[in-house]
């Protein structure tokens, strides 16, 4: 059993793991950046995830993906996709 783990993920080898921790990284910095509890900010870093403006190494960023996809689309099936104006994008400094 490997004691590189990731949010759940084993790694290998420590080069592996330092990517993981890297890609944690990104993540959270992503996180902390973009407002990700409304629509808005959902559709925000769904869109800088699918143009492929951050870059993962690991499969985190998969994960990751997956994880804001299925949130975006249970936000919207709740019937809360009423999208506000642009000017409404929250950005976390």
């Amino acid at each position: 059993m490997s004691d590189y783990k990731v949010r759940g993920r084993s790694f290998r080898t420590p080069d592996d793991y330092q990517a993981a921790l890297r890609d944690e990284r990104k993540i959270q910095a992503a996180l902390k950046k973009y407002e990700t509890t409304d629509v808005v900010g959902k559709e925000h870093i769904m869109g800088v995830l699918s143009r492929g403006e951050l870059k993962f190494e690991t499969l985190l960023g998969e994960d990751f993906l997956d994880e804001m996809e299925e949130k975006h689309r249970n936000f919207l099936n709740r019937g809360q996709n009423k999208t506000p104006d642009k000017k409404t994008v929250r950005k976390r400094s």
